[in-house]
């Protein structure tokens, strides 16, 4: 929902180093000042000053910094609200099956079942046919 870019610039910022930064993002260190030197440009900003010991931010880069985190987390925040409501609308049905106790009648008619039905969401389990299991599992219906 943002610039990965952003991102990265927290990143650096945070551990105060592009080598560090990109050994948590999984990239070269080439690749984090890539994006750094792409994002002060597009900016028109000079955000982090560097030196042998790390790097530190600029007065324009403090400010940058703490709308960054801002926008990251209200970004964070929007998505994740926005799954709960998807979530909402989705109705699961757990469908418990082992090989005594096969599925094959409902998952045979699913594809009939779901055509008309998309808030449906079919979710197999399987278990152990055990008198603990198949006790613990009647104990435990709806949760």
């Amino acid at each position: 929902m943002y610039n990965l870019q952003i991102k990265t610039f927290l990143k650096v910022v945070d551990l105060g180093s592009f080598n560090k930064a990109s050994i948590e993002l999984y990239i070269s260190a080439s690749a984090v000042i890539k994006q750094i030197n792409a994002l002060e440009k597009n900016l028109d900003l000079t955000l982090l000053n560097r030196n042998a010991q790390g790097v530190t931010l600029t007065e324009s880069g403090k400010i940058i910094y703490e709308a960054s985190k801002n926008l990251i987390n209200y970004a964070d925040d929007a998505l994740s609200k926005a799954k709960k409501i998807e979530e909402q609308n989705q109705q699961v049905i757990n469908l418990g099956v082992s090989p005594m106790t096969p599925g094959d009648v409902l998952v045979k008619h699913w594809p009939t079942i779901k055509a008309n039905r998309d808030h449906l969401q079919l979710n197999i389990v399987p278990f152990e046919n055990s008198e603990d299991k198949i006790n613990h599992i009647l104990q435990n219906i709806g949760e």
